[in-house]
C-alpha cells in the first residue's frame, strides 16, 4: 500500500521540473509521485492500492491519452473515484473545461505563464486539497 500526497501528471519536462522545483522550495510534500505519460499514469492507479492520496493534479493535452481519458479512468475506478483530481492545464477553451467537470473533475485551473504565478498557484491548490479539505 502506498502513502502520497499527490500525483501528477505533466508531459512537458520542463512544467514538471517547476512544479517538482515548488514542491521542494515552498516545503509543500516530498511525498509525491510524477508521471510523464499517460499510460504510465493509468497502469499506477491499476496496480496499486494507494492510501491518503489527497491531490491528483492532471495535465490536459497529452501525448497517447489525454487527461480526460486519465480522468474518466479514475473517476470510473472504485478504488479511486474519490480522489480529487484538478486538471492543471495551458488550455482556457470553454470546451476543455467542460469536458473536465464532465469527466468528473474536481477542479480546473488555467497554468500560468510566469514562475512567480504558477508558484502561488501550485501553493494554494495544494493547501486547499493537501491541508484544509477534509475527506
Amino acid at each position: 500500500m502506498e502513502n502520497l500526497d499527490l500525483i501528477f501528471v505533466e508531459d512537458s519536462a520542463s512544467d514538471a521540473f517547476m512544479i517538482k522545483r515548488i514542491l521542494k522550495k515552498e516545503v509543500i510534500t516530498d511525498n509525491y509521485q510524477w508521471f510523464q505519460d499517460g499510460e504510465k499514469a493509468i497502469d499506477f492507479f491499476k496496480n496499486r492500492e494507494i492510501q491518503n492520496l489527497s491531490l491528483v493534479l492532471l495535465d490536459v493535452k497529452m501525448p497517447k491519452i489525454s487527461g480526460f481519458d486519465i480522468l474518466e479512468k479514475i473517476k470510473q475506478n472504485e478504488k479511486t473515484k474519490n480522489i480529487p483530481v484538478v486538471m492543471l492545464s495551458s488550455s482556457e477553451e470553454r470546451k476543455d473545461i467542460e469536458q473536465a467537470y464532465l469527466c468528473g473533475a474536481n477542479g480546473y485551473l488555467t497554468k500560468p505563464k510566469q514562475f512567480s504565478e504558477l508558484k502561488e498557484t501550485i501553493r494554494l491548490v495544494t493547501n486547499y486539497w493537501l491541508n484544509l479539505n477534509k475527506t
